[in-house]
């Protein structure tokens, strides 16, 4: 799934210029990158205490459905991608005084957890469903041990004597690293933008591509710069002129930064608005269960589908398994009926009824039958065989 990408970028880049560090400095980065996993998951855990006490309903991965997350996402990765090739962290920091190898270790260690999340969702449903639905307590173990999972090949190698014999010498397979990550992260990008599209209108990833391409143009063009100026300066002659410099124009690339991601949130967060209130209006955004109920009494199956533009998990089970072939073959010899529910925007009342069953991500899937009335919840990943063998079976139970 493409939120595999970024997680696989930022582990091979906390781990790709190890061969140039000494082990006390391995050992270092290594401690700097856990603490940023969980924090990132104290943070998660946090925010789903404070909107459980305030009674709020809960589900997993719904920050692909918020627009100010998706758009910083997109600057991130951004970020990460121009400074890619300076994979010696100690020249990034020579040049511009603004990136220390320990916040940037510990910033990987955080994204990782943000955009790692819903990855979890299809193999982790039942687990985060008792979470969310149970106390407190089952909340804080079952995500630290998520914390732990994400974090245990950093522990592994921290454990070692020798960490730095793990990790083969530098040279130029630096340089298909740095392609390969390349090629991730601007898969991330391109998957986030296609995500706010789909949530939004098409003038809001235009106007996020325009902004985006302007802020890495500039983000490049400074960095350029401070190496030049860092180059040509007599550092023992010139070491505050040369300080006072690096943190003018740093400033600068901040306040560009922070301008250009608070109009593209006004902007996402304002179309994503108009359009889930067009959405309000149209069908299938919610269960009836009237419907489902008429056609058992009719004889016929319901597979009732939850998904949304965001899970990709979802997509590949629509272009795989719930084909216009297979759905076919299952209306017309075991009388099966699709009916499918867009939460691509947030709706609170399915979030409920996906909690009666202990879930709370997607994808989601209830087969109902004439005789399983009160429906039976299908795994996230099912093969058409599956489902068949479910449907043969279902009326002798």
């Amino acid at each position: 799934m493409p939120c595999v990408f970024p997680v696989l970028a930022l582990k091979i880049m906390a781990l790709s210029r190890a061969p140039s560090r000494k082990r006390k400095t391995i050992k270092r980065a290594l401690i700097h990158t856990i603490l940023g996993i969980w924090s990132g998951f104290a943070l998660i855990i946090f925010g789903l205490c404070i909107a459980k006490y305030a009674g709020e309903s809960l589900g997993w991965g719904m920050q692909f459905q918020n627009m100010g997350f998706l758009v910083a996402m997109v600057f991130i990765i951004a970020v990460f991608i121009i400074i890619l090739p300076y994979l010696n962290l100690d020249r990034l920091y020579r040049y511009t005084l603004t990136i220390s190898t320990k916040w940037l270790n510990y910033g990987i260690g955080f994204l990782t957890v943000l955009l790692a999340t819903p990855c979890t969702g299809p193999y982790m449903a039942t687990s985060i469903g008792f979470a969310l639905t149970g106390t407190y307590t089952d909340l804080i173990i079952i995500l630290s041990a998520l914390a732990l999972g994400l974090s245990s090949p950093y522990i592994l190698i921290l454990s070692l004597k020798k960490p730095e014999d793990l990790f083969p010498q530098a040279g130029d397979w630096l340089y298909i690293v740095q392609l390969l990550m390349n090629l991730l992260l601007y898969s991330t990008l391109f998957w986030l933008t296609f995500l706010i599209w789909r949530q939004t209108n098409w003038q809001t990833p235009m106007i996020l591509l325009i902004s985006l391409l302007f802020f890495m143009l500039s983000f490049k063009f400074y960095l350029v710069l401070m190496e030049h100026i860092t180059n040509i300066i007599d550092e023992e002659f010139s070491e505050t002129i040369l300080a006072k410099i690096k943190k003018i124009f740093s400033g600068i690339i901040l306040i560009v930064f922070a301008l250009l991601l608070a109009l593209n949130i006004n902007q996402a967060q304002k179309a994503y608005t108009a359009k889930q209130q067009t959405n309000a209006s149209e069908s299938l955004k919610n269960i009836n269960k009237e419907l489902i109920m008429k056609k058992l009494s009719e004889g016929k199956s319901i597979l009732l589908e939850i998904k949304a533009d965001w899970c990709l998990t979802c997509q590949y089970n629509q272009a795989l398994i719930l084909t216009d072939l297979n759905l076919e073959n299952w209306r017309n010899n075991y009388n099966l009926e699709l009916i499918s529910i867009d939460w691509s925007t947030f709706n609170e009342d399915v979030l409920a009824f996906m909690e009666k069953y202990g879930r709370k991500g997607l994808p989601f899937y209830v087969l109902f039958t004439p005789i399983l009335r009160d429906g039976i919840v299908l795994p996230e990943l099912f093969s058409a065989d599956d489902l068949t063998a479910m449907l043969i079976n279902a009326p002798l139970k």
